[in-house]
């Protein structure tokens, strides 16, 4: 499980489980990407010695109603760090969100057929299909795009040809790098919940 995860299962903050990971209190392993991944068994065995009571069984326990509340977010961007970022900027928010993260957009077309997120966090500038192209075939699924957001992070603004074409292909919000935590927050926050509603006049 994520760092996130944990965090809100043991009810505290990113921060604290990351300091834990340091010190040894957590057994965890480190992912390429720089992200650590921490096993349900571990954090059983953590809460266990902590002497506490909530744990990775009674939160797979969760009430079918309240688990719906979790949105899926699939960011897809090939700088590593960007990934940490929205993960960690969420996290703080108090975005309960799975994440998936891909390096490329071939990776991330993939990832959206299997995943179907709710939102997608995306670059424009990527190898493989950049982000301007899969924004494109997005928006020629009137299903997908009618029940999925797309957030750009981009740090080409000032690249006056790319904007237009960015500007045309009509994704959800734009951000520019380097994106403020408090306005990350809030906008993906507004276009999950406005996600939300679309589906459910879509279902309806």
């Amino acid at each position: 499980m994520t760092t996130g995860k944990a965090a809100r299962i043991c009810g505290v903050g990113l921060n604290t489980i990351k300091s834990w990971i340091r010190s040894g209190h957590i057994k965890a392993i480190q992912l390429p990407s720089g992200h650590w991944r921490i096993s349900a068994a571990e954090l059983d065995r953590f809460l266990a010695s902590a002497g506490q009571k909530n744990g990775p069984e009674e939160e797979r326990c969760v009430e079918p109603a309240a688990a719906a509340e979790s949105f899926r977010i699939l960011v897809v961007d090939d700088d590593p760090h960007i990934h940490s970022f929205v993960e960690d900027a969420c996290m703080m928010g108090g975005i309960n969100a799975e994440f998936v993260f891909a390096h490329d957009g071939y990776a991330g077309l993939i990832e959206i057929g299997r995943f179907t997120p709710h939102l997608l966090v995306l670059d424009i500038m990527m190898p493989e299909i950049n982000g301007l192209e899969l924004i494109e075939r997005i928006k020629k699924d009137a299903e997908l795009a009618a029940t999925m957001s797309t957030l750009v992070l981009t740090g080409a603004q000032d690249r006056r040809l790319v904007m237009q074409r960015l500007s045309k292909a009509g994704p959800d919000a734009v951000l520019h790098k380097p994106v403020a935590v408090p306005t990350l927050v809030e906008t993906i926050g507004s276009l999950l919940m406005a996600g939300k509603q679309q589906v459910v006049a879509h279902g309806c």
